[in-house]
């Protein structure tokens, strides 16, 4: 009798410790769930920030191609400002759709 009652209390103590180390393994996998979500966001973020980057860099460069064809650093200034702002009113389109 003595026995099952010390057998009963380790298995109570063992329990115990399981289900201890299951609630921090389950909030330590609530973290890393939050943190890979919001790291995906910046990911994502970040890669719509690159394709602006990079629409931008083709634009300049074709006003700048057309420019120097144009016959001037003028006519590149005065394209660049209308792409510009094009791009930013795109952008700003942009905004007003993601939210």
């Amino acid at each position: 009798m003595n026995k099952q009652v010390s057998v009963i209390a380790e298995l109570q103590s063992r329990v115990k410790k399981i289900l201890s180390l299951h609630k921090s393994l389950s909030e330590e996998n609530a973290r890393l769930k939050s943190s890979n979500e919001k790291l995906s966001q910046q990911i994502q973020e970040l890669k719509h920030q690159l394709k602006l980057a990079e629409d931008t860099n083709k634009t300049l460069r074709l006003a700048q191609a057309l420019g120097t064809d144009a016959g001037g650093d003028q006519n590149t200034r005065d394209l660049k400002v209308k792409l510009n702002k094009y791009i930013h009113e795109i952008d700003r389109c942009l905004a007003i759709l993601h939210q």
